[in-house]
């Protein structure tokens, strides 16, 4: 099977967008001959065998995947990494459109993965392959309680109607042979009953070798609950806070620590009894996990890495309906809670769900147990056994034999 995968962000141990990119490109590796597009950005920090290929020209082979650079000359720099990325990423995908058509005899299937919004469709969909889109992800709607500014409009638009209505995105949507829509939350914004070809799979996953066999619990008095994120709307730093501060009221001694970007910025309205810190280093923060009970993680988005990384540790997780956590958690490794019609409403519905947790040893040590069995389930190995199953079912259905 040869596979032809597009990945604008490609980088290992970067978070977000740049591990999906680098995994499932991997993923892909293991069962099939595949060729991967990367800007060039991502190519350069990539460390592999660089060889000049017969037909491809120069590529990097990492683990037998096959990477090559695909870009404008000084695109990057002019345009720069954040700002404009999305425009760099359309004339990006206009390359990548040319490239595949020229070499499309060469393939069996053209797998678009980064970026992984619905907003901004792949328009090399059209290069005349079975084509393969996903992960596809966005997030739930900000609360309107949680202010009006221009990022929180822009949130809700581009999510909820740009992610819904795109006619684009609906036209390759229904002719993908599939699509990965990261949670259920996402499959049902932009598959709704039209699902023959969807197959719900996180875009993000835990390392197997890291997950944990058990987590200690504490008592709410004495406990420590924990919140990572930066200070931006759909992290919803404010709304941690307020129930910070509720639980504070009751439990005094009650540890509760907010780690993120920007938080500090807020000092002025958050409880000063609650811990901020600066954003720390991966085994930092993976020490400060060990040591908490509970993480408090009201996020509209649709995944989440600071999730799966709790699971991984044995730590139940109180979250929001519609998230990518509610799905990681599935109703067994901690509570979700639905968001009210105010701040505050919702703010005292998650803090009655960190008490029940807090302070029932039983209930807790079940969550905690199911969030280990949870990450068991959701690591890097379990996507790569499922992309082979969904491709060797494409493939039969094309060829009527799995290559």
């Amino acid at each position: 099977m040869k596979i032809i995968a597009t990945a604008f962000t490609c980088e290992p141990n970067l978070g977000s967008e740049y591990e999906v990119g680098w995994r499932w490109s991997q993923a892909l590796g293991k069962f099939s001959d595949s060729l991967v597009l990367v800007r060039k950005k991502s190519f350069d920090n990539l460390v592999g065998l660089l060889i000049d290929d017969d037909i491809y020209g120069p590529v990097k082979i990492i683990n037998s995947v096959k990477y090559k650079s695909i870009d404008f000359p000084f695109l990057n720099i002019l345009l720069g990494e954040r700002i404009l990325m999305r425009t760099h990423y359309f004339f990006w995908m206009i390359l990548c459109l040319i490239w595949i058509r020229l070499h499309k005899t060469r393939f069996d299937f053209n797998h678009h993965i980064c970026f992984v919004a619905p907003w901004c469709p792949p328009i090399t969909y059209f290069s005349g392959l079975p084509f393969v889109w996903g992960p596809i992800g966005t997030g739930a709607k900000i609360p309107s309680w949680i202010g009006v500014s221009l990022q929180v409009i822009s949130w809700n638009v581009v999510t909820q109607i740009l992610s819904r209505y795109n006619p684009l995105m609906t036209y390759i949507k229904n002719r993908s042979k599939a699509v990965f829509p990261i949670n259920e939350h996402v499959n049902r914004l932009i598959c709704g009953d039209r699902n023959y070809n969807s197959h719900v799979i996180p875009a993000i996953a835990a390392d197997g070798s890291n997950i944990a066999s058990s987590c200690n619990f504490s008592n709410i008095d004495t406990a420590t609950i924990i919140f990572s994120g930066r200070n931006v709307p759909f992290k919803m730093p404010l709304l941690t806070a307020r129930v910070g501060a509720i639980l504070l009221s009751k439990y005094p001694n009650l540890k509760f620590i907010m780690i993120g970007e920007g938080l500090r910025n807020l000092s002025d309205k958050i409880d000063c009894r609650i811990s901020i810190l600066e954003p720390v280093d991966q085994i930092s923060f993976q020490l400060l996990l060990t040591k908490a009970n509970l993480l408090l993680f009201p996020t509209t988005e649709g995944s989440g890495f600071v999730a799966l990384e709790a699971l991984a540790v044995g730590l139940p997780i109180v979250c929001l309906e519609d998230s990518g956590p509610h799905d990681f958690i599935n109703g067994v490794a901690g509570i979700s809670c639905p968001i009210k019609d105010s701040m505050e409403g919702t703010a005292l519905s998650l803090a009655a769900a960190c008490e029940r947790l807090l302070s029932d040893r039983h209930f807790w040590e079940q969550c905690s147990n199911m969030a280990i069995f949870s990450a068991k389930k959701l690591t890097w190995n379990k996507l790569e056994s499922r992309l082979k199953n969904i491709y060797c079912e494409m493939s039969a259905s094309e060829t009527g034999s799995c290559m």
